[in-house]
């Protein structure tokens, strides 16, 4: 049986928070006694954005029931021909500033200045729309009399008859969600983390909330060419702060599940996810890799509802062994458990992928002879390393 290694491309989750560009410029104190704030507004490619919406809110604005009168807290402005905007903030608050070209590009700055200066801030780019939908299970009220809004922003829409809503125009940022009825606060969603050209998804019940989101896997854009359809191929999804927030998923990961986009199982296993350094690598088996379109994939996570991982490299998928290194005490195989590695002074330490072997000063692992024994025609062998300096190959050998 000929014995196949497929290499794993990898793919980053493409959730970018949002943030300034640059802390910004500090000049002297304004005329008015108000802090006022310059920046230019611009398109990824670097176009000024003219006659781009601007609007200003205060921290903890609420669209539609807001009491705010204060002509310097609640602003509806427009940048000029050159994409130049000024802003003049009454107090030192936190301010929600969102630019849009009300076609498909926003931006939003979180803004908390002192008084009376006169602030320049790097150019603010534009990023392509993200959207937020969601559904309330089994509402204690007519969901007609529901409304959805988001903190910050001149956000609100109402919930149809089936318990759904959304919001497609939002720029990236960290939002908080309040769902309400005409007499009382239902529901509020903290930390919702929307990434740019993102879908997020929620799903709100009496048990709490459960996200779900597309992981869009395009070998063009990541720059691997794939000349044909790759099939059971092993993919590492990388996860970090930037691309996904910890905080709405259990701390060691077990409520993350990861399906086709019909709901469809797909086998998933977690190789590293620590919710202190905010960091995860999971090991996905895509069925289909498509060469020449996107293949798409969807994680949920939330509720707490624990999730079975299922094999990734398995010898139904023409794996004879796989030892991740990332335990020196023990060195399992991840095919056969029976037939571990064997440590010789190894040590562990942060690698590319989670935790990793250091073999510095000769120091060796076997790997038993019985994971091969079956192998009577050809055998692809593959290390993943990192090295420091191996420009002097004299004493190295990759295998013996």
């Amino acid at each position: 049986m000929i014995k196949q290694f497929y290499y794993a491309l990898l793919i980053f989750l493409a959730l970018l928070l949002s943030h300034c560009s640059e802390s910004p410029t500090v000049g002297g104190g304004a005329e008015t006694g108000n802090t006022i704030v310059h920046c230019r507004v611009v398109y990824p490619s670097g176009e000024p954005v003219a006659a781009a919406s601007v609007k200003v809110r205060p921290d903890g604005f609420i669209a539609s029931t807001n009491s705010e009168t204060n002509s310097l807290t609640v602003q509806d402005l427009e940048t000029d021909s050159e994409g130049n905007l000024k802003v003049e903030l009454a107090s030192d608050a936190e301010f929600y500033i969102e630019m849009n070209d009300n076609k498909a590009y926003a931006s939003l700055l979180t803004l908390s200045l002192p008084t009376n200066v006169d602030t320049t801030l790097a150019d603010q780019i534009l990023q392509p729309y993200s959207s937020v939908a969601g559904v309330i299970e089994e509402p204690s009220a007519s969901t007609s009399d529901y409304s959805v809004q988001i903190f910050g922003l001149e956000r609100s829409t109402s919930i149809d008859n089936s318990g759904s809503f959304e919001f497609t125009d939002l720029p990236e940022g960290d939002y908080t969600f309040q769902v309400a009825s005409s007499n009382s606060v239902v529901a509020t969603i903290e930390d919702v983390q929307v990434a740019a050209n993102s879908a997020l998804e929620m799903t709100i019940s009496e048990d709490g909330i459960t996200y779900k989101k597309d992981i869009v896997i395009d070998a063009a854009t990541a720059g691997v060419t794939i000349t044909e359809n790759l099939y059971n191929f092993p993919l590492l999804v990388r996860v970090d702060s930037a691309h996904f927030n910890f905080a709405t998923a259990e701390a060691d990961g077990k409520d993350i599940l990861i399906t086709k986009t019909d709901g469809l199982p797909v086998n998933f296993e977690i190789e590293q996810w620590s919710s202190i350094t905010q960091t995860a690598s999971i090991w996905v088996t895509v069925d289909t890799l498509y060469a020449h379109q996107p293949t798409v994939l969807s994680m949920s996570w939330g509720n707490g509802v624990v999730a079975a991982e299922t094999p990734v490299f398995t010898a139904a998928n023409n794996f004879g062994g796989v030892w991740h290194l990332h335990d020196s005490a023990h060195v399992t195989n991840a095919v056969n458990a029976t037939m571990p590695g064997e440590n010789f002074g190894a040590i562990t330490i942060n690698g590319v992928i989670g935790s990793a072997f250091s073999f510095q000063d000769r120091k060796f692992t076997y790997l038993p002879a019985e994971a091969f024994a079956d192998v009577d025609q050809e055998v692809t062998i593959s290390l993943w390393q990192h090295g420091v300096d191996i420009t002097d190959t004299t004493n190295m050998t990759m295998f013996d």
